[in-house]
């Protein structure tokens, strides 16, 4: 399974969540270089947001999974998400078949 991007806007265009899971496999472990262009922009943004706007979002991790909770509508944490957006669809575009970008709702648990 393809590395996935889900994610769920607001009624103002802003995330209410972007969920990053599941590997590339685009080629071995140490060698899979769309897995470290996703872990690149999705661990930059994350730094950034912990960095300088950490009560703004809630950031969790799981093995294979970073889940990204924005706790409001701060305009500059939110221009960080959509730059990491940005250029998670960029990888998504030049590597199709190991990177699919969703728009999902998850449930209560935060299950598919």
């Amino acid at each position: 399974m393809p590395t996935q991007v889900l994610y769920k806007k607001n009624q103002k265009n802003n995330f209410e969540y972007i969920v990053i899971k599941d590997h590339a496999n685009y080629a071995g472990q140490g060698q899979d270089i769309v897995c470290a262009a996703i872990s690149a922009v999705t661990n930059g943004a994350v730094n950034f947001l912990q960095l300088h706007y950490k009560n703004d979002c809630k950031i969790s991790y799981q093995p294979a999974e970073i889940s990204i909770y924005p706790q409001n509508d701060n305009p500059e944490s939110q221009l960080c998400l959509r730059l990491m957006f940005y250029q998670l669809e960029n990888i998504a575009n030049s590597y199709p078949d190991y990177l699919k970008i969703k728009f999902y709702e998850l449930n209560e648990k935060g299950n598919s």
